[in-house]
């Protein structure tokens, strides 16, 4: 019994608050001890994973256990430890107490009870006992003398029951970690609903969304996909553990995180019955309308498949393949096939042949998992809404949104909402997340104040003069200067051509070029890009050449890093027709090994080429083709060409997406080439001091352009100083 120590005093086992109490009244002046160092804290950790103890069980007893002196983000990475090892609880408790050595001084081999010390330990505590045992004599003798009688209690001695008590409990604790393993499978056994409900926020790579949700349905979860966000999940469980130990292993790294969400937070998602806004924007993902943006003309909802109003592309009458209209009426039997949708007493729509149509706009029923909402979608995108006239001021206030976009540091800009409606100041900073917001610098009594604002309570300010390009709208890509402003109609002169066109000022981007140019190059200037990426990524079209599966073919949703099996969407012929005439939840997936299959269909992504280099640039409207972020659509931010990788702005959730440049391809191209047809021209200088001039024009850049002056040296001149015949 010499290698035994004491077990933990009732004092360890105390709620943290009594023990400060006490520490306090007796008058302890030392600073309380790091709870990471509270050897109780580190037992309920370890139990939460040899017990039946809830996930939720042990974060409300570990916070009552330490009470003021528990933080969370202490115990952040012990808490993570306790799925370190996914099924493994052996590997679980191993880590944590590498983990728990960290900082209790003193680590001892069994996490419950101080029962075995170092050997160095127990030579130092013989010493003390040998000391203990000279001065127990003197002790006794000393006593002896002062108290002649003592009485003397039969039985054993307090310090052999102490002993016997240890024994028992270190036995108790080593047989329930033994047989922590024969309860795995009785765990694994319980249905998830048995467990202590909490709601837990799963961010999931979007293409494998539908799949991990109907999974987890048939685990018995409760799941909900979120209405609002791309790639975002509710699920109702007790522990992340739990929900990770229940997906599949191919589909493990889906999940990229795990978020506890608070209890305010899952009554508004439970009430929300994951309807969409109504009105708003959706983008269709599968089927006849794969990439639509439709308008939601829904507000009940009441199940899983969601009215939404899109522009035409199935027509009653003749029409040339791939267009996309608005329904013309006119075209219509004029019988009574034809009937009038009336709201108010106004005639909005008509049915024909069991279709419904709201200026010109067919209502169509799709399945929530086919739609994913857009928070801002192109001008461009939403064209024939806005033609239709169906419900104006949201559309309108969608594109003013679009044009907010295109707003940046050193712009001018209005505030036309609040205190100091109508100032006009200078942009500082901006964030598109949550709704937008920027800081504005404003000049109050000659004094400089930075204020906060909402996107959608400013307004950009242009001028008469400003260099423009148009960014959506019949003159995309044209480049001009404002010469005329209306209310919202701005007269734009084009550069080269000198034609004046009519656009609306939301279409309009006043950022001006930062292009630069040379008179030479070096001779050896030579930049060789990142090679192409040869594996098959999620967005790829494949076909399957052997097996069961032989001859189908579609889009790939999951392929996990470094694994040998896929899922792809089945779009063969067969399986679309039976898809169109079912409304089904989504096209089937279906697994296959990868050295099964071969890619199709390569998409036309941007392409590094010597005489161009990659064409793109901020303003671009480009479209996620391949990779985990397939589908995802939105305006370029930034380019570095130098790691070939892109950032753009997503219209559906307003975030910035860092992507590899050969992983898009461009939807809509802001052309810089207005210039090309006047290289190599002669033209007119018209101010500076070499006025009069006729020159040679090379290159422009900025403010500046290149010319040679009769056959002379090139040198740089002032745009303004320059003009074209």
């Amino acid at each position: 019994m010499s290698t035994k120590r004491a077990a933990p005093s009732s004092d360890a086992l105390e709620p943290a608050s009594k023990r400060m109490r006490d520490r306090n009244y007796e008058g302890n002046s030392h600073p309380a001890p790091s709870p990471l160092a509270d050897r109780g804290a580190w037992r309920i950790l370890a139990q939460f994973l040899e017990t039946e103890m809830s996930y939720g069980e042990m974060e409300e007893k570990l916070s009552s256990y330490l009470g003021d002196r528990y933080l969370a983000d202490d115990w952040k990475d012990a808490k993570a430890t306790l799925f370190s090892g996914e099924d493994d609880l052996g590997a679980c408790l191993s880590n944590l107490e590498i983990l728990r050595k960290k900082y209790i001084p003193r680590p001892r081999k069994n996490i419950y009870l101080d029962i075995e010390a170092d050997e160095g330990d127990d030579e130092e505590d013989e010493e003390e006992d040998g000391d203990d045992n000279e001065n127990d004599k003197q002790d006794q003798r000393g006593s002896s003398a002062r108290s002649p009688k003592v009485t003397v209690i039969p039985g054993p001695s307090a310090k052999d029951t102490l002993c016997r008590k240890i024994d028992e409990i270190y036995n108790n604790a080593t047989k329930a970690s033994s047989s922590s393993r024969s309860r795995i499978s009785y765990r694994a056994a319980w249905s998830p609903t048995t467990l202590e409900s909490r709601m837990y926020l799963l961010h999931v790579h979007r293409t494998a969304v539908v799949y991990i949700a109907e999974y987890l349905q048939s685990k018995g979860f409760s799941v909900t996909v979120s209405p609002w966000l791309p790639g975002q999940l509710y699920v109702v469980s007790d522990s992340p553990r739990t929900i990770a130990s229940s997906l599949p292993p191919s589909h493990k790294l889906s999940v990229k995180d795990y978020h506890r969400i608070s209890d305010e937070e899952r009554v508004a998602v439970e009430r929300s019955t994951i309807k969409f806004p109504n009105p708003s924007w959706v983008r269709v993902k599968s089927g006849m309308y794969k990439g639509a943006i439709g308008y939601v003309f829904d507000p009940d909802q009441l199940d899983l498949f969601v009215d939404v109003l899109v522009a035409v592309r199935e027509f009653p009458y003749s029409m040339p393949s791939g267009s996309e209209a608005l329904l013309d009426r006119s075209r219509l039997p004029k019988d009574k096939t034809v009937t009038d949708i009336i709201r108010s007493g106004e005639i909005i729509g008509c049915s024909y042949k069991g279709q419904r149509y709201y200026r010109g706009l067919l209502l169509r029923k799709f399945h929530r998992y086919q739609l994913e909402l857009v928070a801002c979608p192109h001008a461009d995108d939403v064209r024939l809404h806005l033609q239709s006239g169906f419900d104006t001021p949201f559309v309108k206030k969608s594109i003013v949104a679009f044009s907010m976009q295109f707003l940046r540091v050193g712009d001018a800009a209005r505030i036309i909402a609040g205190a100091v409606q109508s100032e006009i100041g200078t942009v500082m900073s901006i964030d598109h997340a949550f709704g937008g917001s920027a800081r504005i610098e404003l000049t109050f009594d000659g004094h400089r104040k930075e204020l906060e604002a909402r996107l959608e309570d400013m307004e950009r300010v242009f001028w008469v003069g400003d260099a423009v390009r148009v960014v959506a709208g019949s003159y995309l890509g044209l480049e001009g200067h404002v010469i005329q402003m209306d209310e919202e109609l701005f007269r734009v002169c084009q550069r080269v051509s000198m034609e004046e066109v009519q656009v609306s000022k939301y279409y309009l981007d006043r950022r001006h070029q930062t292009c630069t140019t040379q008179s030479y190059l070096p001779l050896h200037q030579h930049f060789e890009p990142p090679p192409e990426s040869q594996s098959l990524e999620i967005g790829d079209y494949i076909e399957v050449l052997v097996g069961e599966h032989m001859g189908k073919q579609g889009v790939v949703t999951w392929s996990p890093i470094g694994g040998s099996q896929l899922w792809f969407q089945d779009e063969s012929p067969q399986t679309l027709t039976s898809y169109y005439t079912k409304h089904c939840s989504g096209l089937p997936s279906i697994q296959v090994p990868v050295t099964f299959v071969q890619r199709t269909r390569l998409p036309q992504t941007i392409k590094f080429t010597k005489e161009k280099g990659y064409d793109i640039k901020p303003g671009d409207v480009v479209s996620v083709a391949r990779g985990p972020e397939y589908q995802t659509k939105g305006v370029v931010q930034n380019v570095d060409f130098l790691k070939a990788r892109l950032t753009l702005l997503s219209e559906s959730d307003h975030s910035l997406i860092d992507v590899p440049i050969g992983f898009v391809t461009k939807i809509l191209n802001a052309s810089l080439d207005s210039f090309n047809k006047v290289i190599g021209q002669e033209v007119f200088v018209v101010g500076g001091d070499r006025k009069g001039f006729r020159a040679t024009l090379y290159g422009v850049g900025g403010q500046n352009c290149t010319v040679a002056i009769n056959g002379q040296a090139r040198t740089t001149l002032k745009c303004k100083d320059v003009v074209t015949k």
